[in-house]
């Protein structure tokens, strides 16, 4: 059911404070031009407030975790109510008794009809209930919102992992036909080929669970898609890279360049007529991915997850933003560097 909190310092701070404030609010101007009456009245408050605070305390945690939903929060508000108006009568009385054992007074049950203190005991309580339902409140709020950018990033992971694995079927068989056209006339580069096209796929396996790596291994393993890609498709691919050895000590999501650099060689025409020039570099906060915009009629089916979902993983990791920039000659996609 959950453990109750008696005490704690939130109740050993707001007796005296609440305590006070009733005073001051309830006090006649006898009692607040007399110190020692003003003395008097707080300590007998404290106690009032203390039975009042604690009791109620006690059901706010009961119903709390009786009706934890947003959904019951009608059922516990109302169940709540009326159990702390008993429990609060209860405390009163006692109160009461105990105020009159102090002071030597014999009790009669007629001294607990005293509107004036009625009021100050329900005004207590009504205020009790609304600081411990506010804070019930903001925590669910809280955890709410915790456990929707949890899920927002575990959704994330999962469909990065699925745009990663995608580099298997379609890049595998282009591959494979280019690696078939030059085992015949370039058998040294054709051992070559299989060795990047080895590392292409041994990378990506083993950064599947990391959420970012080094430039450094980034580049390499561009590098090595990159060799691909020039062997299938030669000059009419022109790429231009930068040296990122600068940048070495900086980060960024694995696999997110080679997604881009897919999607300019998926949407963009590359023949000798329209050779594609694909820049790829950097400045002091970016990575940029850049090429000429020369897109195709017939269009490869796509999703349209990719950009979106690099998108939604920097979104957990900086907060720095993806910056897209779409010109009548060219689309630039800029990812921010990520320092650890």
């Amino acid at each position: 059911m959950g453990k109750y909190r008696f005490i704690n310092p939130v109740t050993l701070l707001g007796i005296p404070i609440l305590a006070m404030g009733i005073c001051l609010f309830a006090g006649n101007d006898k009692q607040m031009g007399n110190n020692v009456s003003l003395l008097n009245a707080f300590l007998i408050t404290c106690i009032y407030t203390g039975l009042i605070w604690i009791s109620n305390e006690a059901i706010f945690d009961y119903f709390k975790f009786k009706y934890a939903t947003l959904r019951e929060t009608k059922y516990r508000i109302f169940y709540q109510t009326i159990t702390s108006l008993v429990v609060t009568m209860m405390a009163y009385i006692l109160a009461t008794y105990l105020m009159h054992h102090i002071k030597g007074q014999p009790f009669s049950w007629t001294d607990c009809i005293d509107l004036a203190s009625i009021k100050i005991t329900f005004l207590a309580t009504s205020m009790v209930t609304i600081l411990y339902e506010s804070v019930f409140f903001f925590e669910k709020w809280k955890n709410a919102v915790i456990e929707t950018e949890k899920l927002q990033k575990e959704t994330a992971l999962a469909q990065f992992e699925t745009l990663k694995s995608q580099i298997n079927p379609h890049f595998l068989f282009n591959t494979l036909n280019t690696l078939v056209s030059i085992i015949p006339d370039q058998p040294d580069k054709a051992v070559d080929f299989v060795q990047k096209l080895s590392y292409v796929f041994r990378y990506v396996l083993s950064m599947r669970e990391m959420e970012v790596v080094k430039i450094e291994d980034e580049i390499q393993f561009i590098n090595s898609y990159l060799f691909l890609l020039k062997t299938r498709y030669g000059d009419n691919l022109r790429i231009h890279q930068h040296d990122f050895k600068p940048i070495y000590d900086k980060y960024l999501p694995p696999v997110c360049t080679q997604l881009l650099i897919e999607n300019a060689i998926k949407h963009n025409i590359i023949s000798s007529e329209k050779k594609l020039d694909l820049y790829i570099g950097f400045d002091n906060e970016y990575v940029i991915i850049k090429n000429t915009l020369q897109e195709k009629i017939h269009k490869e089916e796509s999703t349209g997850l990719g950009l979106e979902n690099i998108i939604k993983r920097y979104t957990f990791l900086t907060p720095a933003m993806v910056l897209v920039e779409k010109h009548e000659h060219e689309f630039i996609v800029k990812l921010p560097l990520i320092s650890l």
